[in-house]
């Protein structure tokens, strides 16, 4: 059995590191645990530093190699999707923007990005389907992160976010129930009381 020191800082920060994205909770990195890591670390270095960790990976040099990874980002986890079709979500831009305990909207692409994992397939392409999606996996996520989710009505939810804190109701889905549907945040963009979804 290994046991990390509590005197070696680069032992504690893999600790660290391995218990945050340890989303199963099992003591080890699966590939997908070890890649949504790599996924925040390199998006943490912006375009230019992940193509060039990218580079310096592929040439078999360690990634981390030559990169400060403490910094003012150490610890955030930024929201980033999976493989479900988006629209209107920017993964490439800085991770502090897409902090899932400041950005409601990225929370949201987290938790259907682990709802992938979890094996939600394409429940969410019907109005009945994203309901269910958004009870299940959805407003548990968000809650955790801060946010309250008042309501949810098919496609549509009332959720309090910084900006509105008494609730703003939001369309997470493109063309529901249509062709080729994807996960969005449209917001109505104002507070809102109302128990009944607009439009």
């Amino acid at each position: 059995m290994n046991t990390i020191s509590n005197g070696n800082p680069i032992q504690e920060l893999a600790r660290q590191l391995v218990q945050k994205f340890d989303t199963n909770r099992d003591g080890q990195l699966t590939t997908q645990e070890f890649t949504g890591f790599l996924t925040t670390f390199l998006g943490s270095l912006g375009k230019d530093g992940a193509a060039s960790a990218t580079a310096t990976a592929g040439s078999g040099a360690g990634v981390a190699q030559g990169y400060q990874v403490a910094s003012a980002e150490t610890g955030l986890l930024a929201g980033r999707g999976g493989g479900y079709a988006y629209g209107g979500f920017d993964f490439n831009q800085a991770a502090a923007n897409r902090d899932v305990t400041k950005s409601a909207k990225y929370a949201f692409a987290e938790a259907t990005r682990r709802a992938e994992e979890q094996g939600a397939g394409t429940m969410w392409h019907t109005k009945a389907g994203a309901e269910q999606f958004a009870r299940q996996y959805v407003k548990p996520f968000l809650e955790q992160q801060g946010f309250s989710v008042h309501e949810i009505v098919g496609d549509k939810m009332r959720v309090s976010t910084r900006e509105n804190p008494g609730g703003e109701w939001v369309d997470f889905v493109e063309n529901v129930d249509g062709a080729h549907p994807r996960l969005a945040w449209q917001s109505d963009g104002a507070a809102s009381t109302h128990f009944a979804p607009r439009g």
